[in-house]
């Protein structure tokens, strides 16, 4: 990856998270399983709270040009495609569905970042990155813990 505009990148990454944010809520109220339900309101706090971040660090590093952004984005679509869920979260099929929706949404996300951080010549943007895709990489791994014990397989089979 070549890094041409830190700029662009950062508006890019404030997408995901918006994008993010709104998946997970969507994901959340269509829950009916309280534990489900918490999972993604977190997802969607860490979401949120990365978002703020990233629009500070904008701020902070293109000052002039971050009130034209926001004009200019002021709901940002991402890499999230909210659009295929469907209804309510109340059978195995749509619970199954929303969580590999959402591991490979992650698992883009910790790609992106890891890229960014990797390309930067940026220290303090480096470990920012870095810091994001490691929280991606987790979500991804809950994720797929959670669609695999669904489903009956995965670590959680081995003790029965």
């Amino acid at each position: 990856m070549q890094y041409e505009s830190p700029k662009r990148d950062i508006e890019k990454a404030i997408a995901m998270e918006a994008a993010g944010q709104k998946y997970y809520m969507k994901c959340a109220a269509g829950t009916l399983h309280p534990t489900g339900r918490s999972m993604f309101e977190s997802f969607a706090k860490e979401c949120c709270a990365n978002r703020d971040r990233l629009e500070r660090l904008y701020q902070t590093y293109y000052r002039p040009d971050y009130d034209a952004y926001k004009k200019r984005h002021p709901e940002n679509p991402g890499c999230f495609e909210s659009g295929h869920l469907s209804g309510s979260i109340d059978d195995k099929d749509s619970i199954l569905e929303a969580l590999a929706q959402a591991e490979s949404s992650e698992q883009g996300s910790k790609e992106h970042y890891n890229k960014l951080a990797t390309a930067t010549p940026d220290k303090t943007l480096k470990k920012f990155y870095s810091g994001i895709a490691e929280e991606k990489m987790r979500h991804a791994q809950i994720l797929h813990t959670q669609s695999a014990y669904i489903q009956g397989t995965g670590i959680y089979t081995d003790y029965k």
